[in-house]
């Protein structure tokens, strides 16, 4: 068996534009901060994953728990807040898996 998941790795094309409500797997911190952890979706487009979208539960120490070069899932959920930047959410995007996963029958052993 076996199946990839890349389809469509067409290099020298322009990224498509991001998509409200999508997840973006694997995306590199470029920045952590108090507030939150500025995440990159691909090269060139970057958006802010505020603190309280960081994980489900609250975040007392975001500079602890992540640092710069990590990747993270991310979904998007709006591609222009206050101030024109893309807001994500790493929240948003467990719960989803998480809702995907528990719908999902596997028949793999748990380790």
């Amino acid at each position: 068996g076996g199946g990839g998941k890349g389809r469509g790795t067409g290099t020298g094309k322009r990224a498509p534009d991001p998509e409200v409500g999508k997840i973006y797997e694997g995306c590199e911190i470029m920045g952590v901060h108090p507030f939150g952890c500025f995440v990159a979706l691909y090269p060139g487009k970057e958006g802010l994953v505020h603190v309280s979208e960081l994980d489900i539960g609250r975040v007392n120490d975001v500079e602890g728990m992540f640092k710069v070069g990590e990747k993270m899932d991310v979904k998007v959920i709006s591609l222009k807040d206050q101030k024109g930047k893309l807001r994500l959410s790493r929240k948003a995007a467990l719960i989803d898996q998480e809702a995907a996963g528990a719908s999902e029958v596997s028949s793999a052993p748990v380790e």
